[in-house]
């Protein structure tokens, strides 16, 4: 059964359980939404319960990209140094840099240029 009362003139009422969500007119005219049925917990059977959704899927982690390749069509490893500093000779680089101003190496090819 469900138990409510009027929200304007406080009539109480008790209806089926199957009225629950419905709608139904009091004597004195106003039109109630009846609320749903509510169940005791300690009635309730937990075997019986129903399970809680499994959590949503994880996202895939990044790919890494490909290693670059050189005009030959020989692969080379790209340079994995986040920090910035050069993996021939150690001076300091930015870190988005590609050639070291101190040695000349390149860090796409992992060679150091000639004449510098």
């Amino acid at each position: 059964m469900i138990e409510f009362s009027c929200t304007s003139c406080g009539k109480r009422y008790k209806l089926e359980d199957q009225m629950g969500g419905k709608r139904a007119k009091c004597k004195c005219g106003n039109v109630l939404l009846v609320p749903p049925m509510t169940i005791d917990p300690a009635l309730m059977d937990s075997s019986k319960a129903p399970a809680a959704p499994p959590p949503p899927p994880r996202p895939a982690p990044p790919t890494p990209p490909p290693p670059i390749a050189s005009r030959a069509g020989v692969q080379q490893p790209v340079a994995t140094e986040a920090a910035g500093e050069c993996p021939s000779c150690g001076a300091a680089m930015a870190p988005n840099a590609v050639l070291c101003i101190e040695c000349g190496f390149d860090k796409r090819t992992g060679k150091r240029l000639s004449g510098v």
